[in-house]
């Protein structure tokens, strides 16, 4: 017999279950379900071959005779569902990869040593590295919601649908999908901000990107993120998600720390500054006629990047 590789077991898989089907008359949703009751049911009789029913003094040391068998079972069924909602063997493969590497980050962030002694700096990305407003608007012009969210060039604030007067239950369908599509992997690059970044990164400061992207909602958000930031060469230490969290963690490692945040939300800049942490803001339409505290600093789009990064740096001086 010869040697197997992932296109010939995937394969096999297809044709049996295209025999399978020939014979059965469901739908789409009812073999997702059909393989889900099966693997559940496989996944019991792979824990009897574990032995698992050893007293708990005991380790498990010997596995029954049929645990091959069973992971077989297992793997054919996680093949089908892969099939099922119409994925390639590549597909498959690239979602794996991604999701080792999220976990792996996640993995990284939990065990490195509490930041103690170092300049960090507190990395929004939508409005500061990432031009989601345009990226959007771009996604919106070549959607099916091109006609029904017109675009209002002359009014530019936080919140899209309020500025462009859209109907809401229209703006939030269209960002779901923008969000399930993956659309936060294609934002354009706010170019002197992400060298300022990069360069500070160098210098050894500490970055860690906090964005209130839905991640909870969408799990692919987080893969679309950190591949984002990667094609971008943008190095950070950690990546998390959530609003008001950011500014909580921010005054807990400002104790033994430099921390700067870089924002463009208002909301935030305040909460910030209300405890105490320099702001880096970025110049948008919808902050710029803020009063600043004076450790509030402001960039303006023909700002160069080392003028940027020399100001950031120049904080950690006057520790």
């Amino acid at each position: 017999m010869k040697n197997l590789n992932l296109s010939d077991i995937w394969k096999q898989q297809e044709d049996y279950n295209t025999l399978i089907k020939s014979q059965r008359d469901m739908s789409g949703s009812e073999w997702m379900i059909n393989y889900v009751l099966g693997t559940m049911t496989e996944l019991t009789e792979l824990l009897d071959e574990t032995n698992w029913r050893t007293h708990r003094v005991k380790r498990i040391t010997e596995f029954g005779p049929n645990i091959a068998d069973e992971l077989a079972d297992i793997t054919k069924y996680v093949f089908s569902m892969w099939q099922i909602m119409g994925y390639t063997e590549h597909d498959m493969l690239s979602a794996v990869g991604e999701k080792s590497k999220i976990l792996y980050q996640l993995l990284s962030q939990e065990m490195r040593p509490q930041v103690t002694g170092r300049n960090v700096i507190m990395l929004d990305l939508d409005g500061v590295v990432a031009d989601f407003r345009k990226g959007f608007l771009n996604w919106v012009a070549d959607s099916k919601w091109k006609d029904i969210l017109a675009i209002n060039p002359d009014q530019i604030g936080l919140h899209l649908d309020l500025n462009n007067s859209w109907d809401y239950q229209a703006y939030n369908q269209a960002k779901i999908e923008f969000e399930q599509e993956g659309g936060y992997h294609n934002l354009p690059l706010i170019e002197q901000v992400a060298s300022a970044v990069t360069t500070l990164y160098r210098l050894n400061w500490y970055v860690i990107v906090y964005t209130a992207r839905p991640y909870t909602t969408y799990k692919r958000i987080w893969a679309d993120t950190w591949t984002w930031l990667q094609n971008h060469n943008l190095h950070v230490h950690e990546l998390h998600f959530g609003y008001d969290s950011r500014v909580i963690a921010a005054s807990n490692l400002a104790a033994n720390n430099l921390v700067v945040a870089l924002e463009d939300d208002p909301t935030l800049i305040r909460r910030y500054e209300g405890c105490g942490i320099p702001v880096v803001v970025y110049s948008q339409p919808y902050n710029e006629t803020m009063y600043l505290a004076a450790d509030t600093f402001m960039i303006l789009p023909d700002y160069p990047f080392w003028d940027i990064s020399s100001h950031i740096d120049k904080l950690s001086r006057r520790k």
